[in-house]
């Protein structure tokens, strides 16, 4: 790895511990940022920010000689990237390996053939790799939507935690702490995660309009940024729930006539890891905009 993905690499961790991360993704961040990334980038620790109880790593220009403003994202952002990387790094090997084994490849050696004669010898993959290809694209954007969703929903569960009186929670949360004797902060992130549960069956666009009204932020998302999001979400439907197979369902969520019920809906690899990356901007712009308007950011001052 090189110098310049590891600095990378801990920034996003230390944007997560800044951001508050629960559990193992605090304790992790902080002892990385502790044994090597804070005493060589930051001139002092990090400070409390009262308002909201969030952490804020704040740099100052003495022992910085070359400051910026870090980018922050939030702990829901974080968990975002490790299932997005999970998730394409397994249909990616997947896929390699298939290959590989198809052509006896001797850069991995003859076992990758051998257990892929196991697997694959006298099937339709034989005579057809694509085939193979298809179930790798249509396994990725319906892994993907889903982590996308859930991010959509373990984010509005932060952002309803952090300001529940937005969403008219904290009353009923000081209720809860005071029948069941639990602290009010735990109270106030269990109303939350029940409401933004429930929010969430209503969809994505729900769940967007939701946090635009609720917070008073708006998105710079385009409609036609919404329509391909709706569009690979109404594609992993139709490979859920209908072998890939557009119906009416499928029609009305993409405004495709009916006469199209009964074709495929389906995405070639290349295509499902551009939609990733379409996820990936789509997500960065919700969390940029949560994370401006709930985090009051430290300006690193320029030399």
């Amino acid at each position: 790895m090189g110098l310049t993905q590891r600095s990378q690499d801990l920034t996003q961790l230390t944007q997560v511990f800044a951001l508050g991360g629960f559990g193992v993704y605090n304790l992790f961040a902080c002892s990385v940022l502790c044994l090597f990334y804070l005493p060589s980038r930051f001139a002092r620790w990090p400070s409390k920010n009262s308002q909201n109880g969030s952490t804020l790593l704040t740099g100052l220009s003495k022992g910085c000689p070359r400051a910026e403003i870090l980018p922050m994202f939030t702990a829901a952002n974080a968990r975002f990237i490790t299932n997005r990387a999970r998730v394409s790094s397994f249909v990616e090997f997947a896929n390699s390996a298939f290959i590989a084994g198809a052509k006896g490849s001797n850069v991995l050696g003859e076992s990758i053939r051998s257990v892929w004669l196991e697997h694959f010898q006298g099937t339709a993959y034989e005579s057809d790799d694509k085939i193979f290809q298809e179930l790798a694209a249509e396994t990725l954007v319906a892994r993907l939507v889903d982590v996308f969703q859930f991010y959509l929903a373990d984010v509005l569960c932060w952002a309803l935690w952090r300001r529940p009186e937005a969403a008219d929670l904290l009353e009923k949360a000081k209720a809860i702490s005071s029948s069941e004797g639990i602290e009010l902060s735990a109270a106030v992130y269990n109303v939350a995660e029940r409401k933004a549960e429930d929010i969430a069956y209503g969809g994505f666009r729900k769940i967007i309009e939701t946090m635009q009204i609720t917070f008073n932020v708006t998105f710079p998302i385009s409609e036609s940024e919404f329509f391909e999001v709706r569009r690979l979400i109404a594609v992993r439907n139709a490979a859920v729930h209908n072998q890939g197979k557009k119906n009416a369902r499928y029609c009305k969520a993409t405004g495709e006539p009916e006469e199209n019920i009964g074709q495929e809906a389906r995405l070639s690899l290349s295509e499902a890891q551009a939609a990733g990356e379409r996820l990936d901007a789509f997500v960065t712009v919700v969390d940029e905009t949560l994370s401006n308007e709930f985090i009051d950011f430290g300006i690193l001052a320029k030399e």
